[in-house]
């Protein structure tokens, strides 16, 4: 139950006694509420205020910090160099932040996890991963932290990033403390060593700015999110970097790093809101499956599954790992993209919607996405919901066996399963006839006509382990003669009309 003053409390019935007693209550204090103080902060229940910004950054609004709304969370008071000269700031005996975006490593030492972390640069703590023995493993978060406290007792060590100006300060300050805790006959001594230690950081300041300089410089987007379920609207800022015409040409940043580079069309559908839109979300979103990267070379049947496993992983944190549950809406193949490694990256969130609270889904009279992927409930009455994704992604995973696009094969439940297989990939399936049975049947149960007979994307991924047993599919939502066939009445509009099924990849 649920106290008047928001507490939960759970009883228990007692055979002795035959009377209800209570077995527990929560949250135990004011800093057990998640994520109270917003981002990039610390609560002490033995502090007043209890909020307080981590040391390197200060209220993103000191107004709504001061009548002690602390939502918006903590930015950073200087931006990091993302190299070498960035440092970390020790704090002792606290709850570790919510490891929601995090990355962890058994065999690193901290040593070794430091490192990393620096040459990383949405890298911003790291810790160990295991306390036990004086510590081992590597634990590293990236971008913001959240849900940090202070424990009275026990706890964990963690170390933020901050830049180097910042750990100069600190020096600084402990430097001039020292002069009061001396005999006055080493002042002068000390006095010297400070002035010493305040030019070259002056100088080291001074040296970083101009490095700064050379590189690409930094625009703000400024974007309004707006919460159905609340009626609120919120401002968000993100900093992205701006890069010359010759490097977007070129197709190749200055370190040599290849990147992908996104052209609008005239006739795209597309304009300023979905552009912010997609900007916003991939800032914001950090998955190894969500990064646009290019790759060349001919797929067989063991890249085709690890690409199809690392599409359901990646649209799995959308779903339910990332902070808010995001519905992509428009999933095709031509918006998989791959690496070197023939990983996938799910790319374009131009028409991405954000679902907060208990937001499970929604309703449009703006259908938008590409015939053939988008489900039968979303063409023909807007509604969207993750089961959406779902059925885009047993499209994608049925073409990728097969190599046909949907519309080109109506009889998926007419032929026997391994007549579907792509001549390409029959030489190189050996053993694995297996997986590609099973990804046959997650397909066709993933594009079932009713949303609710379609799996969660959790279910997807332990399915593609081999860990469940399948249930038998019924006809496909695009058989021919179904009623709910994508092909209904609305006017569809997309960003990429054409989006071939080959097994050449991008």
């Amino acid at each position: 139950m649920i106290t008047l003053t928001g507490q939960i409390q759970r009883f228990i019935l007692s055979d002795l006694t035959n009377s209800w007693q209570l077995f527990y209550t929560g949250p135990a204090d004011r800093c057990d509420n998640y994520a109270i103080c917003g981002v990039n902060s610390n609560c002490d229940v033995n502090n007043s205020p209890t909020c307080e910004c981590l040391q390197g950054f200060i209220p993103k609004s000191l107004e709504k910090w001061n009548s002690q709304n602390w939502t918006d969370g903590c930015v950073r008071k200087v931006n990091l160099d993302c190299g070498n000269s960035d440092g970390f700031l020790k704090y002792q005996g606290m709850k570790l932040p919510d490891t929601s975006i995090s990355w962890f490593d058994r065999s690193m030492n901290l040593e070794e996890c430091e490192n990393i972390c620096l040459r990383n640069s949405s890298c911003s703590t790291y810790a160990n991963l295991d306390v036990r023995d004086g510590g081992s493993g590597c634990l590293l978060w990236f971008n913001n932290i959240v849900d940090v406290r202070k424990l009275t007792s026990g706890g964990q060590d963690f170390y933020i990033r901050v830049a180097a100006s910042e750990l100069g300060a600190d020096t600084l300050f402990s430097s001039a403390f020292l002069i009061l805790a001396f005999p006055l006959k080493h002042t002068r001594i000390l006095v010297g060593c400070i002035v010493f230690i305040v030019v070259m950081i002056i100088l080291g300041v001074a040296i970083l700015r101009m490095k700064k300089l050379e590189k690409p410089g930094k625009n703000k987007i400024v974007s309004w999110k707006n919460h159905t379920h609340t009626g609120n609207t919120e401002k968000e800022e993100i900093d992205i970097p701006i890069f010359d015409f010759l490097t977007i040409a070129n197709g190749t940043l200055t370190n040599d790093q290849d990147i992908a580079v996104k052209r609008l069309c005239n006739n795209s559908g597309q304009g300023p809101k979905e552009f912010i839109n997609e900007v916003v979300l991939i800032a914001n979103l950090q998955h190894r499956n969500l990064v646009k990267l290019l790759g060349k070379s001919l797929l067989n049947w063991a890249q085709c599954f690890q690409i199809i496993c690392g599409i359901a992983r990646g649209l799995l944190y959308l779903h339910e790992d990332s902070r808010l549950r995001i519905i992509h809406r428009d999933l095709k193949t031509s918006n998989i993209l791959l690496d070197e490694s023939m990983n996938p990256k799910i790319s374009d969130f131009g028409l991405a919607r954000t679902f907060g609270g208990d937001e499970v889904e929604g309703q449009t009279k703006r259908v938008v996405g590409t015939y053939g992927y988008i489900s039968p409930e979303y063409a023909a009455r807007g509604n969207f919901s993750v089961k959406s994704d779902v059925f885009s992604f047993g499209v994608i995973v049925l073409e990728t066996v097969c190599g046909k696009k949907n519309r080109e094969h109506g009889d998926w439940c007419e032929e026997g399963p391994m007549e579907l297989l792509d001549e390409s990939l029959s030489k190189s399936i050996d053993l694995a006839e297996a997986d590609v049975l099973r990804c046959i049947q997650i397909g066709l149960l993933c594009v079932q006509d009713r949303p609710e007979d379609r799996p969660d994307m959790s279910v997807v991924v332990i399915m593609l382990n081999g860990e469940k047993l399948l249930p038998r599919p019924r006809e496909p939502a695009f058989y021919p003669h179904q009623s709910g066939s994508s092909s209904g009445n609305s006017k569809l509009k997309s960003t990429n009309e054409i989006s071939l099924s080959l097994l050449d990849a991008r």
